[in-house]
């Protein structure tokens, strides 16, 4: 899918909320990372922890729903790449998980949620381009 240039811009806001949701103000950003964005980004995605995923597309979804009218809210399953035993017992290869949307293409703020499951080509990285197979919504 095309991702336009405005859709561009709503993921670079996005990803500065959930940075900047996470530090006290633009001061300690600017201490802890220097005006790097990139560098928050990073940080932001490698302290994510299993689960972490449906807080962080609340809070999206909550600042941006009247902004973004095409933004959704995706819970559904993502296949991994190992099969796991989960908690039951039971061997699988699909687990639960939350991204969004917007104009229908496929946005994962929180990859870093599943990390000990899926090897990423670019974890960093929002958009799906050559994973949406992973991501069930049926």
């Amino acid at each position: 899918m095309e991702i336009l240039p405005v859709e561009n811009n709503f993921v670079i806001t996005l990803k500065k909320l959930l940075i900047m949701e996470t530090l006290v103000n633009e001061e300690e950003f600017n201490e802890l990372y220097n005006g790097d964005w990139d560098l928050a980004w990073k940080k932001f995605v490698d302290n994510q922890e299993n689960g972490d995923c449906q807080g962080i597309v609340s809070r999206i979804i909550y600042n941006f729903k009247t902004v973004i009218k095409t933004i959704k809210k995706v819970f559904a399953e993502i296949e991994v790449d190992e099969p796991y035993i989960d908690e039951y017992g039971d061997e699988q290869t699909l687990m639960t998980h939350h991204w969004i949307t917007i104009n229908g293409n496929i946005y994962d703020f929180s990859k870093g949620t599943l990390l000990d499951y899926i090897n990423w080509d670019d974890v960093y990285d929002v958009n799906v381009d050559g994973d949406e197979w992973r991501y069930r919504t049926q």
